[in-house]
């Protein structure tokens, strides 16, 4: 696995809400929050999630971005992308056993999921016996999958 490309769930760039550098107000926030209401009610949040992502992602304050993420996607636990972008906010946020634990839970939630698999196996690779632990996930995910 190359050190230069992350397998961390990536946007593509220009879903810029708030603008790069804004931190989301008061308004912002509830605007995110009826955003992903509207999602889980259109049965949308597989692409709510990645869009909000990137909008976080925007914002200077990592710290805050994962707090935010946190709050916004609670009701979402079960969903894989939530947990996915939970997984590169932690990262971002240097919340490592944060991103990690994420990342895991999405692969629980879908073993078959590519995305949850390289997640998982990057974020183990810098814990104590990750890399063993990511050998044995990816192993039983090529075995399924040749």
């Amino acid at each position: 696995m190359g050190a230069t490309r992350s397998h961390l769930p990536q946007c593509p760039q220009g879903a810029g809400y708030p603008a790069a550098g804004q931190r989301p107000r008061g308004r912002s926030r509830a605007r995110l929050t009826r955003q992903l209401a509207q999602a889980r009610q259109a049965g949308t949040l597989d692409t709510a999630y990645p869009q909000l992502q990137e909008k976080l992602l925007n914002l200077p304050d990592r710290r805050a971005a994962w707090a935010l993420a946190q709050r916004l996607s609670a009701p979402d636990l079960d969903n894989v992308q939530a947990r996915l972008m939970r997984a590169r906010l932690a990262h971002e946020a240097g919340q490592q056993q944060a991103a990690t634990d994420e990342a895991l839970a999405a692969h629980q939630l879908a073993p078959d999921n590519l995305d949850a698999v390289l997640a998982s196996v990057q974020l183990l690779q810098s814990r104590p016996g990750g890399r063993q632990r990511a050998a044995v996930l990816l192993g039983n995910y090529l075995q399924k999958h040749p």
